[in-house]
Parts: C-alpha cells; structure tokens; sequence
C-alpha cells in the first residue's frame, strides 16, 4: 500500500504538545487579552485563570467519565464556571451568560496560536509524515477550534485534513 492510502490520527496534548507548558503560557496569553478587554492589570487575570482552572479541573475530569453526559452539556457547564469565575476572581461583574460562548471563542482563537508547547522533534515528524504522503487528522479530546490554533502555531495546519476534536463527536 501507498502512503496515501493510509489515515495517521494524531493527538494533541501529550502527544504532540506537552499540556504542563501550555499553564503558564494560557495564563500569560488571557491576562494580556482580558486586561486589554476588560481593564486590569494582565497578572490578575492570569492569577484568576491558573485559580479557576484548579477549581474547576476536578469537576471536568468527572464530567467526562460520565458517559450519560454529552459534550454540549459539560461543555456548556464547564465555560460557563470558567467565565464566571475569572471575572469574580479578578474583581468584576461577570457579563451575562448570552456573551460566554463569544467569550470563550475568542479567548481560544487569541490564546492557542501563540502558545508553543511542542514536543522536540513533533514538528519535523509531521512535516515528514506528509511529505511522504500519509493523510494527517487529529483525534483529540480537545475542541476543533483549540487544534486548530495550536496546529497554526506550530506551523502545520495545513498539513492536516480533518481535526477530530471533541465537539464534533459530541462526546
């Protein structure tokens, strides 16, 4: 068989980025965006995200071994937790839940181009992979729109045909 008859799934966080760079990293890129936002001093905001991230972490890890409970429900849980925290935490009155979800988008697509997490040699890998012809997709737990940004900070979003992330499967 060809190389191009054959489908790689990649996984994002652990595989081809490591998630105990992205911390500090999301932190540094939300304070810089919801001070600019909403005023403050960018190291609030980024002190509110690392305090609501370990509050709400837990939560997350139980919602997703709950398998009566589909991704639009914990999702929905989870930003709106996310949202109403970081404003409560750096002293702000949370926006209505009608401007979570615009909130959240946002948020992502700013935040996940310009974290650099890659694993040494994963860039290389997937520019390899395709030059020999192999179609790449993710399968991640991920959301499609947070592949997509770390995959464009990497350099390689064109280099994939499908990102798989948890949205779309609804689990």
């Amino acid at each position: 068989m060809e190389p191009s008859e054959y489908i790689i799934l990649l996984d994002d966080g652990g595989v081809m980025n490591d998630n105990l760079k992205r911390g500090s990293q999301w932190q540094r890129w939300v304070g810089e965006l919801f001070a600019d936002r909403y005023g403050g001093k960018p190291e609030l905001w980024a002190e509110a995200n690392k305090k609501v991230i370990d509050n709400i972490i837990e939560m997350y890890a139980s919602l997703h071994r709950n398998p009566d409970v589909d991704y639009e429900t914990s999702n929905g849980e989870l930003n709106r937790r996310w949202v109403e925290g970081m404003f409560l935490l750096a002293g702000h009155t949370p926006p209505p839940r009608s401007e979570h979800e615009e909130i959240v988008y946002s948020t992502a697509k700013y935040v996940t181009p310009r974290v650099r997490a890659a694993f040494p040699g994963v860039v290389e890998s997937i520019r390899a992979l395709h030059r020999m012809g192999f179609t790449l997709h993710t399968a991640s737990g991920e959301d499609t729109i947070d592949l997509h940004g770390y995959l464009t900070g990497m350099g390689v979003r064109p280099l994939f045909s499908r990102l798989y992330g948890k949205n779309l499967i609804n689990t």
